[in-house]
């Protein structure tokens, strides 16, 4: 159940990066988008072939500095 738990998190993040604009995109260029969001397509559409492995590895070693990043965008006032 863990396990599928964290894939669904990790799809709905590909989601919602999917919906961030162009403009916003460009300003964190140094984030991977198309990343994001491929992974996102890979873990709706590969039933079977899910490598929890690699799951593990980008919540330890991804997730952390998305995170930070996203948190810096979202705690600056307006």
């Amino acid at each position: 159940m863990m396990r599928f738990a964290c894939v669904k998190q990790i799809e709905i993040i590909g989601e919602a990066a999917n919906f961030i604009t162009t403009e916003n995109k460009e300003l964190f260029t140094d984030t991977e988008w198309r990343q994001i969001v491929g992974m996102r397509h890979v873990l709706v559409h590969e039933y079977f072939g899910i490598d929890f492995n690699l799951i593990w590895q980008v919540i330890i070693g991804d997730l952390p500095n998305l995170k930070e990043k996203i948190s810096t965008v979202l705690l600056k006032p307006l």
